[in-house]
């Protein structure tokens, strides 16, 4: 027996020693060309040097990127060439299609503004937009060669590359995503050819008129989801795409945002300027909501003379419920997860919270981001906890005499609180939940102040109204790792204590 198995043994050893060390190479072609498709051009291209069975299987990759801005030299080259084929940029690209064999489904193009003026661009768009029917995904981007300043608020005289689009009737385009572009008043009967098929719209950095953005979406009524990020040139958004579901706004300065989507189950609002009043929203089918006020976005409004005030989380509640009688439906009553930039120190901001939480049948997560407070901010008064709001009975109490949502008896599980400083009404609010909440399951605090052990502490030893919740306390910065160690320590003694 014992003979046999060092027999055994001897063999085993014998085929680790001839096996490949080249495993990726014995994987099917089809895997190959997956892990391929994820490369750039370039990176692609020199996979045809690690083994004969990597050669050429580049030619077969579904996605190629161009990237000018990684190439050494891209000078012009001389007069005499190839339609297309203007610079090196435009070179290697010609050499790549002469080369390609596979089905492309997706290009990206990344240019310098010389590839538009001297139409590369134009050419190399059409030409694979006709040639590779089963394209669905195209991507450009125009790289900058002078940055602009961030955050992403743009001066007047800031300069960006038109974008003329040739009719793309003929296109089966699913996404689009543009970036550092001007669109021209011709962009909206472009796209009209492929308006219902195109499901992905990304628009960053782009100046476009109210006419032609506006143009464009009612062109793409097909659209399931949009971003428009960093953008400018328009004051009023009106989107009314029957079948979006995911909407992207951020850092934009605009008098008017009209939303009537039906349909809309995630909405990502980030540092948008936009009076309260000029934000009309319709959607009962609303699943995510996640909103974030940049601080500094409101600093730079003030240095820039911008009259856009900051959007906020407040505004957003007031606004678009019938808290303040703007509206008469309930866009947060299917609400999942929310994900919010609120000051629980704030009366006002907690109490248009607190009627959100009555709203919301649903909500299973909750994540709150208390901001922090800015010097300039502090020196003005900002940090005033009433914020004009006048309470008959101390604010102190003000989570107690808060009667139980739906969601808390049913529904809540998870709540976030980062920023945490430990001040009494960040306390208040998560001691409501800890005594309230009947299916919390976890309840994590996210802090980068060294001084809360105490309210850490308290928080731990109060009684729970849900078996299965646990308290975390997480750090963000070095300064506060001893803390977080001993409030877990603590968490995880009391935990053992319950059961």
């Amino acid at each position: 027996m014992a003979s046999e198995t060092k027999i055994m043994k001897k063999e085993e050893d014998e085929t680790a020693l001839h096996a490949p060390s080249d495993r990726l190479s014995y994987l099917p072609n089809e895997l190959l060309t997956m892990v391929i498709s994820s490369l750039s051009v370039a990176e692609a291209a020199r996979t045809s040097t690690l083994a004969k069975s990597w050669q050429g299987l580049w030619r077969h990759a579904e996605r190629l990127e161009f990237d000018e801005t990684t190439m050494p030299r891209p000078s012009i080259l001389p007069k005499k060439r190839q339609i297309g084929t203007g610079s090196l940029y435009g070179t290697v690209i010609c050499m790549v299609f002469n080369s390609y064999v596979g089905d492309l489904t997706s290009v990206s193009f990344k240019h310098f503004p010389r590839s538009i003026a001297v139409g590369e661009l134009d050419f190399w768009v059409d030409f694979v937009l006709n040639k590779f029917r089963k394209i669905n995904s195209l991507s450009l981007e125009c790289e900058r060669l002078v940055p602009e300043p961030e955050p992403p608020f743009f001066l007047m005289g800031s300069k960006s590359v038109k974008l003329n689009f040739r009719p793309m009737d003929s296109s089966n385009l699913n996404s689009l995503e543009l970036t550092n572009y001007t669109m021209t008043t011709s962009t909206p009967e472009a796209l009209n050819g492929c308006g219902w098929k195109l499901k992905i719209l990304k628009l960053k950095n782009m100046r476009m008129s109210d006419d032609v953005i506006n143009g464009v979406l009612r062109k793409c009524l097909g659209l399931e989801s949009l971003s428009i990020v960093e953008s400018k040139g328009f004051k009023t958004l009106k989107i009314n795409n029957p079948w979006l579901k995911f909407l992207e706004l951020g850092w934009l300065i605009v008098n008017e945002v009209n939303l009537s989507v039906e349909r809309l189950e995630t909405l990502v609002v980030d540092s948008l300027m936009c009076p309260p009043k000029g934000l009309k929203i319709y959607t009962v089918n609303l699943k995510i909501f996640h909103l974030s006020c940049n601080s500094i976005a409101q600093r730079m409004r003030i240095r820039r003379s911008y009259n856009q005030p900051l959007l906020k989380t407040q505004d957003i509640f007031e606004y678009c419920t019938d808290l303040l009688g703007y509206n008469s439906f309930n866009i947060f009553q299917n609400i999942l997860i929310a994900s919010i930039d609120l000051d629980l120190n704030n009366i006002r901001e907690s109490m248009a919270l607190s009627y959100i939480l009555r709203l919301s049948l649903c909500l299973e997560t909750l994540e709150i981001t208390i901001p922090p407070v800015e010097e300039d901010d502090f020196l003005a008064g900002a940090n005033n906890s009433y914020d004009n709001v006048c309470l008959s009975f101390p604010t102190s109490m003000f989570w107690e005499r808060n009667n139980l949502y739906n969601c808390m008896n049913h529904t809540l599980k998870f709540v976030t609180i980062k920023g945490f400083t430990g001040k009494e009404q960040e306390v208040k609010f998560i001691q409501h939940i800890i005594k309230n909440a009947t299916t919390i399951k976890k309840i994590t605090i996210i802090s980068d102040s060294a001084t809360i052990l105490k309210e850490a502490e308290a928080l731990l030893i109060l009684p729970r109204n849900s078996i299965y919740l646990s308290i975390i306390f997480k750090s963000e910065s070095d300064d506060v790792a001893q803390l977080t160690s001993q409030v877990n320590n603590k968490m995880s003694f009391l935990d053992s204590e319950e059961y």
